[in-house]
């Protein structure tokens, strides 16, 4: 008998034991540590998968870093900020490469904490984790989240625009004015962040109560303080020719079509379709997430209630300003007939996960939450290693090798060597050549020297062209022909061609290259 009392005894002590083990783990698992987690733990597999796996920058952040030395309020194409991101962190660090490849998941990153802080004063806790947690089933910020460029650093701007907006709307006059500068930045990233602050507008003029605010300070505060913040970057476009606002019609090399060919008729209806419907297909992950997670009725909710019913401004806000910029995107294609690029829509996004969760008025239920997070588990993690797949083995089987495998250091290696040997003791500090290869010599040799972009002194307005007379520079580029800007600056040696093999051990064609140089002032009379 007092065998089975104290197997009894040990019984309830075990039971009692696991239950407060099991509460306590439920406590420590709340939604903000789940948030945190799940956030840094993303952050650090993307910078571990492209600090391991890309043996050179990619094509656009190295634009960036070349654009970046000038330090200009408007480049030729694009808005500056990227461009300023990159040489800041490129500075700040000493000029070394590797940290460059945290900057891109830092701006998802940041971008998810936007959300979460956004969805938390209005849907509570765990709502806030799952619309920020969502993000990852749209590819704009997953797949598309690896390299730094002017689509990418609109995204955490631009919700934060939206999420400054919404309590403008709400009447708040310092919000209206948070919204007007943050505006103003988010264009310096990409002028398509208008469209979002437009959609914004538009909603306060369209909603009674937001449209009586107009008639006190608050909008009027916010416009002036988004007109003064990007008024610098309008007067440099202006200088420019506006050249930035015809990016549409760029061609394969990096200029400007004098016309843009027309485009047949049925474009009007095809482009706007074509892009609208991109759209819906980069959040499919979101769409399936979402119907995934709602319970049955009766379940088990992690919810005490349902979302209360005054949420709906907040819903209709938030999925005008989802909706309203691809609808606006799709109009203008079919008036003008243009082909819009799906990625021009990369920032307008980030919040269709909690419209989704302030719209549907149903309780979340355990089994779907279940489902939740193993269709984002699944999501996050196909993603992370379909990209390293593609980087590592994608050679081997496509026979294609992406500009990530590239080999800028070998190239800033031997074209240091032939300067040195040609003009011993003096500093290379000028490249001519394409932003890509001419630039990955810029951005790996030890001196890092200035690029003169695409041959062509205009696009690099900071670097007075007399310098290359007096300090020489090397001309690079890619190819057995010569381009016709190589002529332009004055005599130079023969050109010397090389083979440059690629970072990679699959059996693929080397990158044929070739150089040139511009003697220094000091050794033009040297006997």
């Amino acid at each position: 008998m007092a065998l089975e009392d104290t197997c009894g005894l040990l019984a309830c002590i075990v039971h009692r034991v696991t239950s407060e083990a099991a509460h306590a783990a439920s406590d420590w698992w709340t939604p903000r540590r789940i948030f945190w987690i799940a956030t840094i733990g993303i952050y650090l597999s993307w910078c571990l998968v492209t600090l391991s796996l890309q043996g050179n920058l990619a094509l656009d952040h190295v634009e960036m870093l070349m654009w970046g030395r000038g330090w200009q309020v408007s480049y030729w194409k694009h808005p500056p900020l990227p461009a300023w991101l990159a040489e800041a962190v490129f500075v700040a660090t000493g000029r070394a490469v590797w940290p460059q490849f945290f900057i891109a998941p830092a701006l998802v990153a940041t971008t998810a904490w936007v959300v979460w802080r956004a969805a938390l004063d209005l849907v509570g806790p765990w709502r806030a984790l799952l619309a920020a947690l969502s993000l990852q089933g749209c590819v704009y910020y997953n797949y598309e989240s690896d390299v730094l460029n002017h689509n990418l650093i609109q995204l955490p701007f631009v919700a934060a625009l939206i999420w400054a907006g919404w309590h403008a709307v709400r009447g708040s006059a310092r919000a209206w004015i948070a919204f007007g500068v943050i505006s103003g930045i988010a264009i310096y990233g990409k002028h398509t962040a208008a469209f979002s602050s437009i959609a914004v507008v538009v909603f306060s003029l369209l909603v009674r109560d937001s449209r009586r605010q107009w008639l006190s300070r608050g909008p009027w505060l916010g416009m002036l303080a988004g007109t003064l913040t990007v008024l610098p970057h309008l007067w440099a476009m202006w200088r420019l020719g506006f050249s930035p606002l015809r990016t549409a019609t760029l061609d394969h090399d990096g200029g400007f079509h004098e016309s843009v060919p027309a485009e047949p008729w049925w474009g009007r209806v095809a482009f706007p379709s074509e892009f609208v419907g991109a759209q819906f297909l980069m959040l499919l992950g979101v769409w399936i997430m979402m119907f995934l997670l709602f319970a049955r009725p009766g379940e088990p909710t992690i919810e005490h209630m349902r979302p209360p019913k005054q949420m709906r401004p907040a819903a209709h806000y938030y999925a005008w300003c989802t909706a309203f910029p691809v609808m606006v995107a799709a109009v203008l294609s079919a008036i003008i007939n243009l082909h819009m690029n799906s990625l021009w829509a990369m920032a307008w996004l980030p919040f269709a996960g909690l419209a989704v969760l302030l719209w549907v008025q149903r309780p979340i239920g355990m089994s779907g939450l279940r489902t939740f997070w193993i269709a984002w588990c699944i999501q996050t993690s196909a993603t992370l290693v379909f990209v390293a797949v593609k980087m590592s083995v994608g050679p081997y089987l496509s026979g294609r090798a992406t500009n990530v495998l590239f080999d800028g250091t070998a190239l800033a290696a031997h074209v240091g060597e032939r300067w040195t040997a040609r003009f011993p003791g003096a500093p290379l500090t000028l490249v001519i050549g394409p932003h890509f290869v001419a630039g990955s010599v810029c951005v790996y040799h030890a001196s890092h020297p200035e690029l003169i972009i695409d041959g062509l002194p205009i696009r690099s307005p900071w670097i007075e062209t007399k310098r290359i007379e007096r300090e020489g520079a090397v001309l690079v580029w890619e190819g057995d022909s010569t381009p016709s800007w190589a002529d332009q600056f004055g005599a130079r040696s023969e050109v010397e061609r090389f083979d440059l093999p690629l970072r990679t051990s699959a059996a693929l064609p080397p990158r044929r290259m070739a150089i040139a140089f511009i003697s220094p002032q000091s050794f033009l009379h040297a006997p």
